[in-house]
């Protein structure tokens, strides 16, 4: 599967002419190559960032890359701000973020974030200001096929604890043993998968669920855009009652006819508007990237069921749905985005 991360950085590079772009891709290991408008080389660490920053010696630098990442370079941020002019675009899930990032805060001449409600993040711990640069979404490839003739559900996300994908399981478990029989897809990656979260194959097994899980995702194979877009028309609703500081996945499936089924929590209302469905809040944990919402296990099995016997009102949600999606396109992502950096 493909990180959001590089997605995103491909969308939006892939549209801006106006410069010679360099891509460092933290998950690319090959030689650097030629990607339309931009080259796209590999780095892994400080040293070779400053290599490239050296060699191909930028006007501007944007690095998009979350809180926990950045703090990893913090005793870097002064060097790379004195060979480029330092732009960050940060995605904030939350707050407080114990990952501590002023070294580039004091640095960094501009702030980008992908939400108003990280921009309020944003502003709250570090009191800051940023721009607001949504994501998008290709709706010539992210769009409405058949759907099974079957009701089902399933979600497309990284294996990490804030996206409790066993709660999800759970949830799917509950709603089977009240006699709905719902098939049941994760397309989850392992490439991050948090350390303390239970095997997921072993947890379905462990608690004798029917929901499925992509291998080749999970094994972390190659799965790009086309391959996704597949997964999402599997779909009658895609959950992810994460806290998420955008949450691609919402816009993604909207467009493919899809219903999110989210928390109101991050900026999951402030992409997915009233075409999604709403899963209560359990309670909220403290963890280092900030507070984030846990969802309650049996109003979402309670809200798959409803989704399963009301068929019209879930196509009417489908049906805004799609309109909604529109709202965030690539083309306007990047045109913002060139305004953002000529003013540097």
């Amino acid at each position: 599967m493909q990180a959001s991360f590089g997605q995103v950085s491909h969308e939006l590079l892939s549209r801006l002419d106006n410069y010679d772009t360099l891509y460092l891709g933290q998950n690319y290991y090959g030689s650097p190559r030629r990607m339309g408008n931009y080259t796209l080389a590999s780095y892994s660490n400080g040293n070779q960032l400053l290599y490239w920053l050296n060699l191909f010696r930028p006007d501007i630098t944007v690095m998009y890359q979350s809180q926990p990442y950045l703090s990893l370079f913090n005793s870097m941020a002064k060097i790379i701000a004195e060979k480029t002019k330092l732009v960050l675009y940060i995605p904030v899930e939350s707050t407080p973020c114990q990952h501590d990032i002023t070294p580039f805060i004091k640095e960094a001449k501009l702030f980008m974030v992908p939400s108003f409600w990280s921009q309020n993040c944003l502003k709250k711990q570090y009191s800051l200001d940023s721009e607001v640069l949504y994501h998008g979404v290709d709706m010539g490839m992210f769009k409405p096929m058949p759907k099974p003739d079957v009701f089902s559900i399933g979600s497309i996300s990284s294996n990490v604890w804030r996206k409790q994908i066993t709660r999800m399981i759970d949830a799917h478990r509950i709603a089977e043993q009240r006699g709905f029989q719902i098939p049941c897809l994760f397309v989850s990656s392992s490439y991050d998968a948090s350390p303390w979260l239970p095997e997921l194959t072993a947890y379905i097994q462990q608690t004798k669920s029917t929901a499925k899980i992509s291998d080749a995702a999970y094994m972390n194979l190659a799965l790009g855009q086309p391959d996704i877009a597949v997964f999402y028309n599997q779909m009658h609703i895609h959950m992810l009652p994460s806290t998420e500081a955008f949450g691609l996945p919402n816009v993604e499936a909207m467009a493919s006819g899809t219903v999110p089924l989210v928390v109101d929590h991050g900026a999951n209302a402030e992409v997915v508007g009233d075409c999604g469905i709403y899963a209560k809040i359990a309670g909220y944990l403290d963890i280092s990237i900030g507070k984030i919402a846990l969802v309650d296990v049996e109003d979402l099995a309670e809200k798959i069921i409803w989704a399963k016997t009301n068929p019209e009102k879930l196509k009417q949600l489908s049906d805004k749905g799609l309109e909604r999606a529109k709202i965030f396109n690539w083309e306007a992502a990047e045109q913002k985005l060139d305004k953002i950096l000529a003013k540097l």
